[in-house]
């Protein structure tokens, strides 16, 4: 099933790049391209918005727990949370089924990111006092390194900026920012999912749909 989604987002990107070059776009195929091409989705079931709603916040309570209790009390730079984690509760849980919320696109999406953000703002933001340059290029780049390496994750983009823009103990990390909290807060936060997701009888919400990268056909 993952497969054929993945399959399917890759054809849909193929056709939008290769239907109509830019040079020939006219005005009224620009905007064609903004009419609808499906119906909306239906509101989701009862049991989907509970089910998602206490996942959510059991993952974003053991991550605050951690930071809060563990890292800011026992440790001077480290940290266990930041404000991306929020974004991938919503796909971990809200979505568990989504293509872009599987292990590795969380896992390792969110590492190319937090790698991309470091460097941006080492080079650019701390060097070059470019801030406006280092956050556009952290989150583009991100999106390219994932793209890349078959993980793309949209928490990722966020996990880049606050790389560049934060300030106090992520700041202070430099690449370690990678591990904590980055490698190891996602680590936890998609075990949780699978232990918290499989409760549920509810075929669209067993989780993971796979555990490694997604076939795209390139």
């Amino acid at each position: 099933v993952g497969e054929r989604q993945s399959e399917g987002i890759d054809v849909e990107m193929q056709k939008s790049t290769t239907a109509t070059l830019p040079g020939k776009c006219t005005c009224k195929e620009y905007l064609r391209r903004m009419k609808p091409k499906k119906d909306a989705p239906l509101w989701a079931a009862p049991s989907t918005v509970l089910w998602s709603g206490l996942g959510a916040f059991i993952g974003i309570s053991v991550l605050a727990l951690l930071h809060y209790y563990v890292m800011l009390e026992y440790t001077d730079d480290l940290v266990f949370f930041i404000g991306s984690f929020g974004a991938q509760a919503v796909l971990l849980f809200g979505a568990p089924h989504a293509p872009l919320a599987q292990p590795w696109n969380a896992v390792v999406g969110n590492m190319v990111s937090a790698f991309v953000g470091v460097c941006m703002r080492i080079l650019i933001a701390d060097t070059m006092g470019l801030y406006w340059l280092a956050s556009s290029l952290s989150v583009s780049l991100a999106i390219v390194g994932m793209l890349l390496t078959n993980s793309l994750h949209p928490p990722g983009g966020a996990t880049a900026l606050i790389a560049v823009l934060s300030h106090g103990r992520p700041r202070e990390l430099g690449f370690l920012y990678i591990i904590f909290p980055t490698l190891l807060g996602t680590v936890v936060h998609v075990a949780i999912a699978v232990l918290f997701n499989n409760l549920s009888s509810l075929p669209g919400r067993h989780y993971p749909m796979n555990w490694e990268p997604f076939t795209t056909g390139w």
